[in-house]
């Protein structure tokens, strides 16, 4: 299901998407991709100073093998739904 942005990254510099978290999930995964394209997402981390973020950047950086440092949220930091960057090295 998110093998479509795996293989955009490997054929672009970066990509942009959005994803659409839900919080205090039982385990951290992607769960989908809904009907506009956003990356359904469930994160086992609470959104509380940041946690759900960080939680989010490293299932992105294992699922894309990209550093975490290459991975960045562009909006919706307090939000459930993001617009992410995601560049290879």
């Amino acid at each position: 299901m998110f093998e479509r942005y795996q293989k955009a990254l490997q054929n672009n510099r970066s990509i942009t998407f959005t994803v659409r978290v839900r919080p205090h999930a039982a385990h951290s995964r992607i769960t989908g991709i809904l009907d506009d394209g956003s990356v359904k997402i469930d994160l086992a981390t609470a959104a509380e100073n940041g946690r759900a973020n960080r939680e989010l950047i490293n299932l992105l950086s294992i699922e894309c093998g990209v550093a975490r440092e290459n991975i960045e949220i562009l909006s919706g930091k307090k939000e459930r739904r993001k617009f992410m960057r995601v560049r290879r090295t």
